[in-house]
């Protein structure tokens, strides 16, 4: 399991995200400063202070989408970074509060947090994704992790 980040700006270079993902399985989230999650908020006409509390945060970053992949956790980024909307529900809803030619700036903005599961069972990988996140959920309750950003 991971606690990294990694900058999207850095991930859009191929080696690089076969590098560090190869073909496995896994989940992850996209992480956003203030900034980023100001601006969502504004386009949804919603204070910040009306959803930190049903946000998990990290230092200063907020977790802004959650997603898990049981086929190769590589492809599923990929497409989230280099797609069209019609593959991608985080692309989809980017480009629909900031227009689909500022999906790409946007998403330079963020970071992602993979958790890569070793398993190829299809059953056993769904309990693991499933237990991870809400391991996260609990520790992140406690305050006891720490994400770290890569290099």
């Amino acid at each position: 399991m991971s606690n990294k980040l990694y900058e999207i700006i850095k991930l859009r270079e191929k080696t690089y995200l076969q590098q560090i993902l190869g073909d496995k399985y896994g989940c992850y989230k996209w992480w956003a400063r203030k900034e980023e999650l100001d601006s969502i908020c504004a386009k949804l006409g919603i204070s910040f202070n009306q959803i930190i509390s049903d946000i998990e945060t990290h230092n200063d970053l907020y977790c802004i989408y959650v997603g898990q992949s049981h086929r190769v956790l590589r492809k599923r980024i990929s497409i989230h970074l280099n797609s069209t909307i019609n593959r991608s529900t985080l692309r989809k809803s980017i480009g629909a509060l900031f227009g689909l030619n500022e999906i790409d700036n946007f998403l330079n903005k963020l970071f992602l947090e993979f958790v890569v599961l070793e398993d190829t069972d299809k059953n056993k990988l769904k309990r693991k994704i499933d237990n991870y996140l809400e391991y996260r959920k609990h520790l992140d309750m406690l305050g006891e992790t720490e994400l770290k950003l890569c290099d």
